[in-house]
């Protein structure tokens, strides 16, 4: 083994320690070496808005120009997507069936998370009724008798689907979700015990819930993603009973956080998504127990008459407000006059802000007016408003811009809220 291999290993063997990387990055130097300091910064320490900016700024050209190359996977079109985190690819997104996955730690060996696509299968019954593709239970219970997943401390699944084709046109074609089975396995298997970050992608019922939580696997679980399915309210209370160490909640459109308000743990400090449930659910975003101790925040829905509310977020750092609706669905609520009450809202700790789609160019200088000078990172990926000279001025940090990531965060474990938010780390192999 070389030098660098030697010290690869040992930031393998201490994962949490930055001390193995920054002597690695030392030794490695240049503009690679660079990546690894930056990002124990901004992991590590609570900089100034400008200070942090500029480096997160940075972060962006390096993995611009050289992500795809450093990830190791620019050969591998299986992969889509990884997530650097204090320098080295943590997180990736691969179709594990076209790339086996233990592969997958050859070139990327300190990954601890990984979203698993391409395990739907196909029967097309104008050719065969034989079923192509793997089965995904079968997969999964494979993989999960695998030695291997003991280094992984996170696991999404997305595209366990079962499509069935009658050769004709769409409406001769059925989609059938295979989530209750997945559920059902990580019940019974008890393979993810311990682990600290679960996401599921696919569309599951009250059943495979039920197996779920009749397992008691959740203990551990700091990070949970449900962005599709069905959990009754006596099922969403007692899930979030099972999860004492829950700080990361994503709930898609599963559960209602009207369901949920009163018994999330007070452990949670980052919240995104809810079903819309109508005005209730709005208001029990702002009156939940953890609101003012909530660090990241993204909701969905219409908030633009209660956009004076958010206030209550006093230690929020991170708001992204990009799918929600500012313009007021009733008489007498203007957009102007909802964008003008969150601009005297107090947000001391703000430092990233992803602003409303919807929102005018004159609107986003009035926002940048008051919010800019604690911003670290304003994030206009993908909103229509629209860049200019004088709205960077107002800014203190990092002003990003360009095309939408269907999502800019990526399942991790655990909930570092000094280190950037809004898609970092992020590189796109394939789209």
């Amino acid at each position: 083994m070389s030098e660098l291999d030697d010290l690869l290993a040992a930031c393998a063997a201490s994962p949490d320690d930055d001390a193995p990387r920054l002597v690695w990055a030392d030794a490695v130097g240049g503009e690679r070496g660079e990546l690894v300091v930056i990002q124990c910064r901004l992991a590590r320490e609570d900089l100034p808005p400008a200070e942090a900016g500029a480096l997160i700024g940075r972060l962006d050209e390096l993995l611009a120009a050289h992500g795809k190359a450093w990830s190791g996977f620019a050969d591998a079109p299986a992969v889509k997507r990884c997530l650097f985190r204090r320098g080295f690819v943590e997180a990736v997104e691969a179709d594990v069936v076209a790339m086996p996955w233990t592969s997958i730690f050859d070139r990327a060996p300190l990954v601890t998370a990984l979203e698993l696509k391409g395990i739907s299968q196909l029967i097309d019954y104008s050719q065969s009724p034989e079923r192509i593709g793997p089965d995904p239970i079968a997969f999964l219970a494979e993989m999960f008798g695998r030695p291997e997943l003991q280094r992984l401390h996170a696991i999404g699944i997305d595209g366990a689907y079962l499509y069935e084709s009658m050769g004709g046109d769409e409406w001769d074609n059925d989609v059938t979700s295979r989530a209750d089975q997945v559920l059902e396995l990580i019940a019974s298997s008890g393979k993810l015990r311990g682990m600290r970050s679960l996401a599921i992608h696919d569309r599951f019922t009250e059943r495979g819930m039920h197996e779920l939580l009749s397992s008691n696997v959740l203990g551990s679980v700091e990070r949970l993603v449900f962005e599709m399915g069905s959990v009754d309210p006596g099922q969403a209370r007692e899930l979030m009973a099972s999860m004492p160490n829950l700080r990361a909640l994503d709930l898609g459109t599963a559960i209602k956080l009207s369901d949920i308000a009163g018994v999330m743990p007070a452990s949670v400090v980052e919240l995104r998504g809810g079903a819309p449930d109508g005005e209730q659910a709005v208001e029990s975003l702002f009156t939940l127990p953890v609101a003012p101790t909530l660090e990241r925040l993204r909701p969905n829905g219409h908030i633009g008459p209660h956009l004076g509310s958010f206030g209550v977020f006093q230690r929020l750092r991170s708001l992204d407000v990009r799918n929600t609706g500012i313009a007021g669905p009733r008489q007498g609520d203007p957009e102007d006059k909802s964008v003008s009450t969150f601009a005297h809202v107090s947000l001391p700790a703000l430092r990233e802000l992803h602003l409303f789609a919807d929102l005018t160019v004159e609107h986003g200088l009035l926002l940048a007016d008051a919010f800019g000078a604690r911003l670290s990172c304003l994030d206009l990926t993908g909103a229509s408003t629209a860049d200019s000279p004088a709205l960077r001025e107002r800014i203190a940090g990092y002003v990003r811009t360009g095309p939408a990531e269907k999502s800019e965060t990526f399942l991790h474990a655990g909930t570092n809220t000094r280190e950037p938010w809004l898609r970092y780390g992020l590189v796109t192999l394939q789209r």
